[in-house]
Order: structure tokens, then C-alpha cells, then sequence
């Protein structure tokens, strides 16, 4: 989980690989998340059906997340009941009130 105000870069030649486990997405992004080079290799935890959707992608943006790809090599996958799932990157909004 990349928390918010909270910036991280990606770079070199290594790869990352990150799995949802029982929290859900892969990688989270509340703050920002540069990826410059290298190899990123997400996926989400498998999906229970229903209502829980927090495990349907491999890369999920929050609110005020931001994901900025300069260039390396990114392979997202959600899931959805144990099956692949078009759901590969996630992004939520807040709805703003009106006055």
C-alpha cells in the first residue's frame, strides 16, 4: 500500500512482484507510484463473489492515487471467482457534493 502523500519511484533492472494475499489488490495507490524501468508483475487475491470487489485488480487507484509509467514492463491481472478477469487496473472517485 502506497498510503497518501506518499511517493515512490521504480527503477533499475529487478522485477517486483506483488500479490493481493487477503487484502486484495496487488499493488494499492493512495499516493503516487512512478514506475521508470524494470519489471512489475501484480495480481489480486482471489475474489470471494458478491460484494467484494476490493480483489478484482492487480493494481488498484484510489482517490487521490496517481500511477505515472515512464517505461519497464507492468503485467496486472485481476480475478473474479478464481477466473481472469478484465479488471486489471482499478480506479476509484469520490463523488464530489454539490452545494
Amino acid at each position: 500500500m502506497i498510503d497518501d502523500e506518499t511517493t515512490v519511484t521504480i527503477e533499475g533492472n529487478g522485477t517486483l512482484n506483488a500479490y493481493g494475499r487477503h487484502s486484495g489488490s496487488g499493488i494499492q495507490i493512495g499516493g503516487t507510484l512512478t514506475i521508470k524501468s524494470g519489471t512489475i508483475n501484480a495480481s489480486a487475491s482471489k475474489s470471494l463473489g458478491g460484494t467484494d470487489d476490493g480483489k478484482v485488480s492487480g493494481i488498484l487507484i484510489g482517490t487521490n492515487g496517481k500511477l505515472q509509467v515512464e517505461g519497464g514492463d507492468i503485467t496486472a491481472s485481476g480475478t473474479k471467482a478464481g477466473r481472469n478477469d478484465a479488471s486489471f487496473v482499478s480506479f476509484f472517485f469520490r463523488r464530489q457534493q454539490r452545494h
